[in-house]
């Protein structure tokens, strides 16, 4: 379990631990609270505002768009609108078993998660186009994810043409969304008697009621470097890519109500590029940063700024 009195620190807000006490009373109520307005929390803002529910999206940063932004803006699903148009006929099952056939440099494997991946990848993709999301007229095979399957979707604009949409989608559903506001603590049953988050806006807390569930979609924390030295030790000076607040202030919170976390490891933490038959990794994000790849000679071999790059870096 993480102790989150010592990594809960952000780096965007070191002070947030000196706040007003918090009192017993609601000051606020939804039916579906998403703390995190990236890609998936937008997603299940839209998807639960369809179904009926009055819904309330957190997010602490100063606008929506999460890590979704920084993105590259590739997906892969069979059986799309794309995939039907350009001929590639993809099972579910030669997906599912592209999904066992992963290195193991990505991390264990969650088989219900990535099940229900196989199954609805391509819909996913039909939906979000349904949305406004725009793909490029071809189909690509990626080394690492997709191997020889033609099955890779290339979002045009990469992750700011796969946010734009979503985010405007979550303004006419009629989402509430509440920027600059952290989520600190769950509440469920029991504080109280209510379910939802204590929250934090400049110092001062609140609480919000969310009255059938609270949908945490807060992201990664690979700008924690005291949950990276908890969860990665091996790995104490690793450097991120990522917004900085990327601190994980999900799994901190789930984990104070008894959550225990899974894939924390280095596969997904880091999401590596890898070569399949040599299982050599890449650490591409080192090039996201400005750095530059070179051969044994020193000479540059690579437009390091291609969109994708594979293990081999082709």
């Amino acid at each position: 379990f993480i102790n989150p009195g010592t990594v809960n620190a952000s780096p965007v807000d070191q002070g947030s631990t000196a706040t007003q006490p918090v009192t017993e009373e609601m000051d606020e109520e939804t039916d579906v609270l998403v703390v995190g307005a990236g890609g998936a929390g937008m997603a299940a803002a839209i998807e639960a505002s369809k179904a009926g529910a009055r819904v309330t999206i957190l997010e602490k940063s100063d606008s929506l768009g999460g890590e979704t932004l920084r993105g590259g803006g590739v997906m892969a699903g069979h059986d799309t609108f794309l995939t039907k148009e350009k001929g590639v006929n993809v099972t579910v099952e030669e997906v599912w078993q592209r999904f066992n056939d992963m290195p193991a440099v990505f991390g264990a494997l969650d088989l219900s998660v990535a099940r229900v991946v196989a199954e609805r990848g391509g819909e996913t993709i039909d939906w979000l186009a349904s949305l406004g999301v725009e793909f490029e007229d071809n189909l690509f095979a990626d080394q690492n994810y997709s191997g020889e399957m033609r099955i890779m979707h290339q979002v045009v604009g990469g992750g700011p043409g796969f946010a734009q949409p979503l985010i405007r989608a979550v303004t006419a559903a009629g989402v509430k969304v509440i920027t600059r506001t952290r989520a600190i603590k769950l509440l469920r049953e029991g504080d109280g008697g209510d379910c939802g988050v204590v929250t934090e806006t400049h110092r001062k807390q609140r609480r919000i009621r969310a009255r059938k569930a609270v949908v945490l979609t807060t992201g990664g924390y690979a700008a924690n470097h005291k949950l990276i030295e908890l969860l990665n030790p091996e790995l104490p000076n690793l450097g991120f890519v990522c917004s900085p607040e990327s601190v994980g202030d999900g799994l901190i919170m789930a984990n104070e109500v008894g959550a225990i976390s899974t894939r924390t490891s280095l596969g997904p933490l880091t999401l590596p590029a890898v070569e399949v038959d040599s299982n050599d990794v890449f650490q591409w994000q080192a090039l996201d940063g400005g750095g530059i790849a070179v051969g044994e000679d020193g000479a540059r071999f690579v437009a390091e700024d291609n969109l994708y790059i594979n293990g081999d870096l082709t």
